[in-house]
């Protein structure tokens, strides 16, 4: 019902803001529909054999692409690997029950969870886990499989509320019970420790996002050409705005002017700018940018396939984004990035690239002079930008290559 619901209130949205896309939005709501069935019916399939792995993850979510990428690029960086594994997906929010466990336990290998910011306090807050794994304690007790954590994110924004006591319990039992657990920023790595006992500290790991190594083992997205055009997409996002902008409306007009400023300036200097819109919220830009004559092409990503995403950003030269896959996904193609930053874990990326300065916080007064400035360097440097966004994508593959050695057990 809320999926209905939501959808109803997407399509009202783009009646009034972008009408002109409604008749492509059913066709794509048509196709995710078809995926999800898909995906539903080949977990029942794959649960029937034996020798899998079991991937826990969000398979299909219909409301942030970057979420639908991630899980397709776990199991490809591990096949990259190890081409043998075979696979059972889970949704993470699927209730484990007894049943389930015990056939996963006679049938399965191991149990991977991951990626995502699956370490949020209020998303599935009502979970027995007090994060968006829907298992309880006692359930999890009886996994007997080997079980890891990969390229999961501490995502709790700036000024939330702490986690539940559940959290801090579930968390901890899920280290004692884990051979392995990776975090996708370092800085992650140090969040999580403080929830979990110090014995299982040295179980921790540094695991990058998968969608920053794409050109590094999907075929199709190798010997890109480098970014060298003038092509840019901006992604915003609006998901609690009173986090990332501030409680009233005058503190988000004021903030949403400086990203006006900065696609102004883009479109002055002979950019071809693009809207990306990860999620439904993303679009909410839309009515300021029309009210400062700005009109470009907007691209709704949301209930689309995967492929579409990745495929755009190829054509991409520079993202602009609030979003951490819409900047995760563009460096993993050898795209430039610039972060907007209102989360810290785009803080928490930026420091593992190296390159913290990339980045811009949107509250700074002179946001907007900072990212076009940012801009027009990127421009005068180009081939600099480039090695060094090389560079830190070399780091990020040795480091993956090393913890899928350390998970050779599970996937050999």
């Amino acid at each position: 019902m809320r999926k209905i619901v939501n959808a109803l209130k997407h399509g009202v949205w783009r009646a009034k803001n972008d009408p002109g896309s409604l008749a492509s939005a059913a066709v794509k709501f048509a196709g995710f529909a078809a995926r999800a069935a898909r995906t539903k019916k080949e977990s029942q399939n794959s649960f029937q054999s034996n020798g899998f792995v079991t991937h826990v993850a969000l398979h299909t979510t219909g409301n942030n692409i970057g979420d639908v990428v991630l899980p397709h690029a776990v199991r490809e960086v591990v096949n990259y690997k190890y081409p043998s594994v075979r696979w059972h997906k889970q949704q993470i929010w699927h209730d484990f029950d007894d049943a389930y466990i015990d056939g996963l336990n006679r049938r399965s290998k191991g149990l991977l969870i991951g990626g995502h910011g699956l370490l949020t306090p209020d998303t599935m807050a009502h979970m027995p886990s007090g994060w968006q794994w829907n298992i309880s304690n006692d359930r999890l007790r009886k996994i007997e499989v080997p079980l890891a954590i990969f390229a999961v994110g501490y995502n709790r924004f700036r000024n939330q509320e702490d986690f539940s006591p559940r959290f801090r319990e579930s968390i901890s039992l899920t280290a004692e019970k884990s051979v392995f657990i990776g975090m996708r920023n370092n800085s992650s790595c140090e969040r999580v420790k403080e929830y979990i006992p110090a014995e299982f500290h040295e179980r921790i790991h540094w695991q990058p996002c998968p969608t920053t190594l794409l050109s590094r083992f999907r075929p199709d997205c190798a010997n890109l050409r480098p970014p060298v055009g003038k092509v840019a997409a901006l992604n915003m996002a609006f998901d609690r705005s009173h986090l990332r902008f501030g409680a009233t409306a005058q503190e988000q007009e004021l903030h949403l002017g400086k990203v006006i400023k900065v696609a102004r300036h883009l479109i002055s200097t002979g950019w071809q700018l693009h809207l990306s819109c990860h999620a439904f919220e993303d679009a909410f830009i839309l009515p300021h940018l029309k009210r400062a004559g700005i009109d470009i092409p907007v691209h709704y990503w949301y209930r689309r396939d995967p492929k579409d995403v990745v495929e755009f950003y190829k054509t991409v030269d520079l993202s602009i984004a609030m979003r951490g896959h819409a900047q995760m996904i563009p460096f993993g193609l050898g795209r430039m990035i610039i972060p907007i930053i209102t989360h810290d874990k785009l803080v928490f990326f930026m420091k593992d690239v190296g390159k913290l300065e990339w980045g811009t916080e949107l509250k700074q007064a002179d946001a907007a002079d900072s990212l076009i400035s940012r801009i027009d360097d990127f421009v005068d440097k180009r081939d600099d930008y480039i090695r060094d966004l090389n560079a830190a994508q070399d780091r990020f593959w040795v480091q993956t290559q090393a913890n899928l050695t350390r998970l050779a057990p599970m996937f050999q």
